[in-house]
């Protein structure tokens, strides 16, 4: 993991599905709105709610209000980030593979979002990155909710060039799953094909949950090592392990920022003071303490 040589995918269980998060997942939202059978999958369950007048548009707003909602209150925001902040000091993963929908990767890990072939272009000047495999609610045209969107979706994994940058990276890196239950029809057959494929030479994967079936890990025919426990607690668990490694704290925690939030006012303050006393007495030297803390404000 510290040489770069591993990818995270990423589920919804890391951020709004988490039912320690929210009592209701989405997909309860809009089964009980419809008053639909408990029996039905998630595509199907969305392509049935499309059905109606606008069924489409009023599916997107769902989506969109249910983000914004969680984005305006810190008690939901926090904890559905956690995951997110724990990524964003670990430069060593450059690759994120994600089914979600939200903007959370871009917001709080600082990854830039790929979701249609045309923006792999531009990866090579990407140093960081997340791979929207189920579209983006930054662009409502892309996301991937209903059974004939997994259609599609699974024709663009399979001929398309995110499909293609996809299957690199799952046999030149390591692939750690989190908050993802491994039932997502498109992206399992894309790793069952390249299984079968690398043969013996397949990579070992890493399924961290607080909760496994390990007879359904082991009915995927993956090979799958499960590590049970949160996947941000695993995340700073790794950074925690390898400073102590290296003997040195080289990344820094969460505290060090959390202790630089306050910061800038204080910098405005004295700047602001140093500025009147400038005034007052006209000592030359006080320019230099200006352009200091004027470096520290852009800072």
């Amino acid at each position: 993991m510290s040489k770069g040589k591993v990818a995270i995918f990423a589920g919804a269980g890391i951020s709004t599905e988490n039912r320690d998060h929210c009592r209701d997942t989405f997909y309860d939202q809009i089964r009980h709105e419809i008053g639909a059978s408990g029996d039905l999958d998630f595509p199907s369950l969305m392509s049935l709610y499309c059905c109606q007048a606008d069924g489409r548009i009023k599916l997107v707003r769902h989506i969109r209000d249910r983000l914004n909602y969680f984005t305006s209150f810190r008690g939901f925001y926090m904890p559905m980030t956690a995951f997110h902040r724990a990524l964003r000091p670990l430069f060593m993963i450059t690759d994120v593979i994600t089914t979600n929908w939200d903007d959370f990767f871009e917001a709080e890990s600082g990854l830039e979002p790929f979701v249609y072939d045309q923006d792999l272009a531009f990866i090579d000047s990407s140093k960081r990155r997340v791979i929207k495999i189920h579209g983006s609610i930054t662009n409502y045209g892309s996301i991937v909710a209903t059974s004939e969107d997994y259609a599609q979706s699974l024709k663009r994994l399979r001929n398309g060039a995110i499909g293609a940058y996809l299957r690199n990276i799952i046999t030149q890196k390591t692939i750690i799953y989190t908050g993802y239950s491994l039932k997502d029809p498109n992206y399992l057959k894309l790793v069952q094909s390249m299984a079968k494929i690398m043969g013996p030479f397949s990579r070992s994967s890493y399924y961290v949950s607080p909760h496994i079936d390990h007879d359904y890990l082991r009915s995927t025919g993956l090979n799958l090592i499960p590590i049970e426990t949160d996947g941000t607690f695993f995340l700073e668990q790794f950074r925690s392990h390898y400073n102590s490694q290296l003997g040195v704290e080289k990344i820094i925690s969460e505290e060090a920022f959390d202790n630089c939030e306050g910061l800038p006012g204080e910098v405005n303050s004295y700047h602001s003071y140093t500025a009147d006393k400038f005034l007052e007495t006209k000592n030359r030297l006080l320019i230099l303490a200006l352009s200091y803390q004027d470096g520290l404000q852009d800072a």
